[in-house]
Formats: structure tokens, sequence, C-alpha cells
């Protein structure tokens, strides 16, 4: 059955409830939570269309810095949606959203907003019966920025119990599920099914160190990518005391391996084009570390209609003359520049994808290219910049696994943006020399930001993750934009509600 499908922004309006406050430094004060969640407001008993009970509540970070407590009976053993979503017009407020023991002293899973959706959320299994304390912030004052807050930094929170045969997008791991032969098949899906766009949530654990979990799932109409993301594990994360050990698809007949990861806190999506109306395996390896009190996971998988121009001409790019001409998903302007995705495959050492784009004197590029990074099979991916090709490269640089290629000002850079002095079309060339035997998958995306002279007056650009939380979210900011979303992805937040 159908339940959810709505943003939760604007679909709930009842009248503010207020927590004591108090400023969490580094994700958690002791002594502060101690004090504020044993007298914070409960959550209110809401029934929804299904009879099924959820717990609410709107309120606002009305001042710079504050955080805002709740309190909610959990039970054992029960799986629950956590939530936290700004409920304004504008958007300013980036929640984080943590759980607690009920007095404070231990923290149980906490969601950040890295992709500027203005929501955080995460799945979460309880270990005990009782009350439990949650807290709602700003990203400004978790990532020690400058404090912001205010009137317009409404919010909902929600704790809403998962009644997996009611929600649609949802799943519960079922055993034995530990091969493709027998994978769990008939998971529920969200989406209309018609652009392309679908979300499947898979929570479960692992029964031993040995343990698979494999899951079949096919592509819904017009799906052309497909994003796998695991979430992160630990008190910092989704509260589960696991990890997988290793992600991976595999393609239909059961053995291909297209992409596969190993996830950790820097690297936890696969991103891949696939095909609709396909079916594929999802598999999660168990870590062979002790599996703690608690060893749940979860992955979501997400598709979508293809967000990267992908090439076209897989022999006739191979040389600057047949260069695919990249098409910018934002119309070059003297302010914002302009912002080209594109996606390819690399089939050997043979294989070379030149892209060619348009800038002009004083332009600055910053980039992010993936490769292995995202689950390919390429291991060297190679990415070099050139006014001409026949010049030496302005920047090049090899994929690392861990990090990917990101050129930019920001902390997380692998190297400075380059400075453009030409007005010509230049040139992007991908090539790479080592490919995995294990992993089939050859393919690469890129998101190239070509900043215009006026940078100089918008140094919002090179902000660290950090310090963007102390920007002005009010202007336009399509940098934000360019280094959170995924390559192939897209950003789906549904409520429950």
């Amino acid at each position: 059955m159908k339940i959810f499908c709505m943003i939760l922004c604007g679909i709930l309006s009842w009248p503010l409830v207020a927590g004591d406050d108090v400023i969490f430094k580094d994700g958690f004060n002791l002594t502060g939570a101690q004090i504020v969640c044993p007298t914070a407001t409960p959550l209110a008993e809401m029934t929804n269309g299904f009879g099924n009970v959820f717990y609410t509540a709107s309120d606002a970070i009305d001042e710079p810095g504050v955080t805002k407590y709740f309190t909610v009976n959990l039970s054992n053993d029960e799986w629950y949606f956590m939530q936290a979503v700004q409920d304004q017009e504008v958007y300013l407020l980036r929640p984080v959203i943590t759980l607690y023991t009920a007095d404070g002293s231990d923290m149980l899973a906490q969601n950040v907003d890295q992709s500027f959706s203005y929501s955080a959320d995460f799945n979460y299994r309880a270990i005990s019966t009782g009350l439990h304390c949650l807290a709602v912030e700003d990203y400004s004052s978790f990532s020690n920025g400058v404090p912001q807050g205010g009137n317009d930094y409404g919010f909902i929170v929600a704790a809403v119990p998962i009644f997996f045969d009611d929600y649609d997008g949802f799943n519960l791991d079922q055993e034995p599920n530990n091969s493709t032969a027998s994978a769990q098949t008939g998971l529920s899906v969200s989406g209309d099914g018609f652009s392309g766009n679908s979300i499947t949530d898979i929570v479960g654990d692992f029964t031993d160190q040995n343990d698979l979990d494999v899951f079949q799932l096919t592509t819904v109409n017009l799906a052309e990518t497909l994003v796998i993301d695991v979430a992160p594990g630990g008190t910092a994360g989704y509260g589960g005391s696991v990890v997988p050990d290793a992600v991976e698809l595999i393609a239909a007949d059961g053995i291909s391996v297209l992409a596969q990861i190993t996830p950790n806190l820097d690297n936890r999506s696969i991103q891949l084009p696939v095909n609709d109306n396909t079916d594929y395996f999802l598999r999660t390896v168990s870590p062979a570390a002790p599996l703690g009190s608690n060893p749940f996971y979860s992955v979501s998988w997400r598709t979508s209609e293809q967000a990267n121009q992908f090439e076209l001409d897989d022999v006739g790019n191979n040389t600057a003359a047949g260069a695919e001409l990249a098409i910018a998903s934002q119309q070059p302007s003297p302010t914002f520049g302009a912002i080209y995705f594109i996606a390819g495959n690399l089939s050997g050492p043979a294989d070379v994808d030149f892209w060619e784009f348009d800038v002009e004197n004083g332009n600055e590029l910053v980039l992010s290219c993936s490769s292995s990074f995202i689950g390919s099979g390429v291991q060297d991916a190679t990415v070099s910049v050139f006014e001409n090709p026949t010049n030496s490269a302005l920047q090049t640089e090899t994929e690392v696994q861990s990090t990917g290629i990101i050129w930019g000002k920001q902390s997380q850079a692998t190297m400075p943006p380059v400075d453009l002095s030409l007005d010509v079309n230049h040139y992007l060339k991908i090539e790479a020399n080592q490919f995995s035997s294990v992993v089939l998958g050859r393919h690469y995306a890129c998101g190239v930001f070509v900043i215009p002279w006026l940078k100089a007056t918008h140094d919002w650009h090179w902000l660290s993750c950090a310090e963007q939380g102390k920007s002005n979210a009010k202007k336009p900011q399509p940098i934000l934009w360019f280094l959170f979303v995924i390559n192939f992805g897209f950003t789906m937040r549904f409520a429950i509600l």
C-alpha cells in the first residue's frame, strides 16, 4: 500500500513547540545534553491515513546557534524513520538531527545534511524500550561556523515507526538470501514509474561474519542512472554497529559484477548508467570484524533519468578533432558561468574520450571526476585539461580510489582550480591504463564548472565544507549545488506521514 511520496516540507502545520537550548560542538556536549534532554518537549503522537502512529512536532531554530530537543518513546527491536526538514519557503536551514538516550548521556545516531537538500534523516533500529531524546540544530553551529538562526529557520521533526507492509519503498532483509540464486525478490519501490525516478530503502543485519545479503531489483521505466548509497555506521551515522565490507551491483546473469565499493566515511556511493526495466542484483558483504551490539545496515537504491550528458560516439571522440561538444546544464552567463555534467565509458587503454567546452579569458575551472570512486572497474582514470591538445596540458591528475578527482579551493580538493587565459574552446581528456578483472563496469562521470571573470566578487565558490554553512543561503550559490550533487544522481527526500 502506498503511504508516502509527499515532501515533508509544508504538509504539516501544528503549533510550534519549544525545548530548552544548548549549542552542541563537535556533535555532542555531554553536560548540555544531560541538562536538556530530560526536560525536552515530547513529540506529539499522530495517526496517518493507514491508522499507523507517528510522532512529530514543528519548531524553529529561532535564534542563532540554538539546538532544539524533543523526547519520543521507542520500542526495542523496532525500526524507525527519523527526519528533520525545513518547512519555510526560503531555504536557509540545513538541519542536523541526532538521537540520544533519554538523559542525553549517549549519542545513538546522527545525520548531517551534506547535499544541501535541507533535510536530514536516517533509519534506526532501537535497542531498548523507553524514552529517547532527539536534537535538531543548524549545520552552522554543528560545524563550529558562524551560528545561524531566525524565524525563517523553521523545521518539522518526526519519528515514524516503519510498517514495512504498508510503506512503499521500505524493505527489511529476509534470510536466507546469501546468493543470487536465493536473492530476496519482490522489493517495494517508491516512485511514479513514469519519469525514471524511484527509491528503495533496504535495512537489514548480518547474522555472522560470513553473511551475504543479496537482493534482486528491477529498474523502473525510463530509468537511466542508478545511485546506491550506503549509510554511515556508528553513533556519528545511522547507529548500526557495522558497515558492509563491500557493496556490489551484479548483472542479471548473477555473475558479472558491474560496480563495487568498500564503504567508508568518504566513499559510500555506487553510481553508474543502467537500462530501464532490467533486473540487477545488489549484494552486501559482512565485515570480518566483530559485528557489535546492533549489526544493522541501511542501503538506498535510487534511479533517475540520465543526469549526465553521455558520450554519443565512443570511437569518434578518441581525438580532439572528434571531441564531444559538452552541453551546459546551466546556461552560461557572466555572473554564474557554466556547468557541464558529462559521462562515458572507457573500454580499454586505447579508448580516449575528448570533451570540448566553451571558456573565456579570466575564467576559472573547477571540476569533480570519479570512476573507481563510484564503483567502476577503471582503476587509474586520468583527467587532463588543454587549451590546445597539441600543447601540454594545463593540469592533469590520476584518480585515487579513496578520493576521486576534485579541482577547486575547498578543503577536500585534490588539486587547485585551473586559471584560463584564452578565449578559445578548451578540451577535457579522459583516459586510463589499468582496469579491474573483477569489476566489469568501465564508466566515469564528471562535473565541470567554468567560473566567470566576476568570480572575484563571489568568494563563496571556494568556501570549505565547514565555511559553506556560514554563507548567505538567500543568494544564488550554484557552486554549492555543484560540489554536493552527485554526478549521476538526484536527491529524493520523502516522508511517510
